[in-house]
């Protein structure tokens, strides 16, 4: 079992653990405009398989050198196989066809469920169960993230469709790949077990992307050529955004569990604001609120077990 912070340990390791989570969306939210970019040249198999096999290729290399006195056990082999080619194979396919057909207030709506289906889910398996202030908190970080997408923008609407679908199952497993993850994984090399976990989904999919090319069904859009431009582009997507964005994620779900952490999901439209903003649009005030909501619900969420001395 993963060890999580206790109360006594002091607020640094608090903070730590938090740091590492914001980091980990921070990079995370670069990958869907990049995604979106991609999209207009690669199709989605081809951009699932070429983030995967970079990021988790990058992070085994990694691991073979800073993990070289820690080997995966058998039975880590057999969860991270277990991992990546079921639940993470789910999410990465969901999730690249809903950047592709879902727009911005739908995905962060969608987005914003991560806390929501991982507290349910801790109802059911009686882990905990939803107190008072764990709902407000979760009240609280998803208004912030609707807010951070759309301000009040009373034209704003979202219509069920294929993309929304797709996202809401990569949402489920995305939580449910974390918590298996976080609960046979904790004592196991963490850079070399994620490594294992994203390379699988992006090796098996290569023969469909193959049979796909082959019989016409689908064109890759790698045959064509990489422009320079779309090569950074996949580099940072891979190794960056992909490989950078997991790493920090798991270290922070180690400390945190899955239900806390993913509230700061909710951070990831803020950072998409800002991205905007470098690129020279105006940043909405209400939209700023609303990345301080998702900032006060997470801390709320943390405290809910502090008992006065």
């Amino acid at each position: 079992m993963s060890k999580k912070i206790a109360i006594d340990q002091g607020g640094w390791p608090l903070l730590k653990a938090n740091l590492l989570v914001t980091l980990g969306m921070l990079l995370f939210s670069f990958s869907l405009p990049i995604l979106e970019i991609l999209a207009d040249d690669f199709s989605v198999t081809a951009l699932v398989v070429i983030r995967n096999i970079l990021s988790g290729g990058f992070l085994l290399a990694l691991g073979l050198v800073v993990e070289r006195h820690h080997r995966l056990s058998r039975s880590g082999w057999r969860h991270a196989i277990y991992a990546g080619g079921f639940w993470y194979l789910i999410t990465m396919i969901c999730l690249t066809y809903a950047v592709v057909f879902t727009g911005a207030f739908a995905t962060a709506v969608i987005l914003s469920l991560i806390p929501v289906v991982s507290a349910l889910i801790d109802v059911m398996t009686g882990q905990d169960r939803i107190g008072p202030r764990l709902a407000v908190a979760l009240v609280i970080s998803i208004s912030g993230g609707v807010l951070a997408s759309v301000g009040l923008d009373a034209n704003a609407s979202m219509a069920i469709g294929f993309g929304e679908v797709m996202l809401f199952l990569g949402v489920t497993s995305w939580v449910m790949m974390s918590r298996y993850v976080d609960q046979h994984m904790a004592d196991e090399p963490p850079i070399t077990g994620l490594g294992v976990i994203i390379l699988l989904p992006g090796l098996m999919l290569t023969v469909v992307m193959v049979g796909l090319e082959g019989t016409g069904i689908e064109a890759s859009g790698l045959m064509v050529g990489l422009s320079f431009e779309d090569l950074m582009l996949i580099l940072f997507l891979g190794i960056v955004s992909s490989a950078g964005s997991m790493v920090f994620w798991f270290r922070g779900v180690a400390a945190l569990g899955v239900t806390i952490a993913s509230l700061q999901q909710n951070l990831v439209p803020v950072f998409v604001l800002v991205q905007i903003a470098i690129l020279g649009q105006d940043l909405d005030p209400v939209k700023i609120f609303g990345g301080v909501l998702v900032v006060m619900g997470a801390l709320i969420a943390q405290i809910r077990k502090i008992k006065p001395s």
